[in-house]
């Protein structure tokens, strides 16, 4: 018995010994727990505030980056309108390219088929210009259009020229010999040879393949006063009016026509224009200023318009629109001044007020001012458009006036005599319609680009007013 409680004290102190081992060691883990959780804890905790304040970085710069989206997504939609906008204008100009060159083909064509019925001697310089003309419309429209300027230019000169000058020819016989050549425009070409024996004139014949220019020899009384005449106008004398042969229509042997001419008329550009106002009398002067007047103003007119245009873009609206309704006005009333057109003033004027009432009545006040700018001289264009007839028709009345006169003094038998007052009377009244009619088209036009120019304006204020003035 004594031997089992010794025993069993020895388990007992030795159960005792581990225990208070494993309880010690246990404590001694369990601070150590305790440490490196409130360690855990703390680190924990700081890494929350960090990852807090990341996440609300990441959240602006999502913000951000959505409202840079919707940004980049408005002007995209500028971008495809505009886009859509220049491929119809390139396709619409590509068009018009087209249909000009087309046309320039067409016109071309016509003319050279129209120097075969040329004189001969023109012929081959008339081709020769139209070639030019052809191969610069290929690279340079307005050097093209400017060479067309210049050969109607040359063929102006011919159809007024008027002289006598040494050439040689072949003869009805087929003979190469020295003349004296007489040149009337496109109606008219004679010859005397240097010795006075061979006298002759061009015809023409129409034939199948075109017309056919040959020389035919002047008989009888013709031949005679021909010669005379070429001879005095070469040794520069004062020759009496004369009728020449004038093939008007292509007879060839059968040749009825004549064209009475004076050597003293020399013909030219300032002679035509000295003619005219001397056909139109005294009415030609107020017409010929009320079309200069005119004409001044629809130029004046038309820089106008073209320097106010509306070139203000959807992008650079909707831009101070945005300025505008965010709150930033100087810097929306800034791009404003930097567009300076009539939109853009009506605009700076309107951000100036804090209410849409306010706004409303700034926009009625500048368009007040500027309005009357847009209408000036057109109603002036239009009086003038109706002024010219009535004074193209009063220098019918002169002309008529004066033919009276004429009859009442010298009779009616002289058709010279007459020939003053219906010169007057015709001139005067073609002068004025022919200024009124382009005067009529422009105003017209004018006052339609006027028109467009105020309703586009009105349209986007109305606009602006919405956004940036919504209630």
């Amino acid at each position: 018995m004594s031997r089992i409680l010794s025993y069993g004290g020895m388990i007992l102190f030795c159960a005792n010994f581990v225990y208070g081992q494993s309880t010690k060691e246990l404590e001694a883990e369990l601070k150590l727990l305790q440490s490196q959780y409130l360690d855990f804890k703390v680190e924990s905790v700081l890494k929350r505030d960090e990852i807090d304040k990341n996440m609300k970085l990441i959240d602006d710069q999502i913000n951000q980056l959505y409202n840079s989206k919707n940004i980049a997504q408005q002007e995209l939609f500028v971008l495809k309108d505009n886009k859509e906008n220049l491929d119809a204008k390139v396709a619409q100009a590509k068009e018009e390219a087209q249909s000009f060159n087309d046309r320039v083909s067409d016109l071309l064509s016509r003319e050279k088929m129209k120097t075969k019925s040329l004189l001969p001697y023109l012929i081959e310089p008339s081709i020769l210009q139209l070639k030019a003309v052809d191969e610069k419309a290929k690279v340079d429209v307005l050097g093209a259009a400017l060479g067309y300027l210049g050969y109607r230019k040359f063929l102006f000169d011919e159809s007024s020229t008027f002289s006598v000058r040494d050439s040689q020819i072949l003869n009805p016989r087929n003979e190469l010999i020295k003349v004296k050549e007489l040149r009337l425009g496109f109606v008219h070409d004679s010859y005397v040879s240097d010795d006075g024996k061979q006298v002759g004139f061009l015809i023409n014949k129409m034939t199948l393949s075109g017309p056919l220019f040959f020389w035919r020899d002047a008989t009888g009384p013709l031949e005679e006063k021909l010669k005379n005449f070429i001879f005095e106008v070469y040794n520069d004398k004062e020759p009496k009016a004369f009728e020449v042969p004038f093939d008007i229509g292509g007879a060839g042997d059968k040749l009825p026509y004549f064209l009475n001419i004076d050597g003293s008329s020399q013909g030219g550009f300032w002679q035509t224009v000295k003619k005219f106002f001397s056909d139109g009398g005294i009415p030609i002067y107020p017409l010929t200023f009320t079309g200069l007047l005119g004409l001044i103003l629809i130029m004046e007119r038309s820089v106008f318009f073209w320097r106010n245009r509306i070139r203000i873009n959807e992008a650079s609206l909707y831009a101070i629109i945005n300025l505008a309704s965010s709150g930033e006005t100087e810097k929306a009333k800034s791009l404003c001044k930097e567009e300076n057109n009539l939109l853009t003033r009506v605009l700076e004027r309107m951000l100036e007020e804090k209410t849409r009432k306010g706004a409303e009545e700034a926009a009625d006040e500048i368009l007040t001012k500027e309005v009357p700018k847009l209408e000036k001289h057109l109603s002036t264009i239009s009086m003038l458009a109706a002024i010219s007839p009535l004074m193209g028709l009063l220098g019918t009345v002169v002309g008529m006036i004066t033919l009276f006169n004429v009859i009442t003094l010298y009779g009616s038998n002289n058709p010279k005599i007459l020939a003053g007052g219906i010169s007057i009377a015709l001139v005067t009244t073609q002068t004025g319609l022919t200024i009124a009619l382009p005067l009529i088209v422009f105003q017209h036009i004018l006052t339609r680009i006027k028109t467009s120019i105020i309703i586009r304006v009105e349209t986007l204020v109305l606009r602006t007013l919405n956004k940036v003035y919504p209630d």
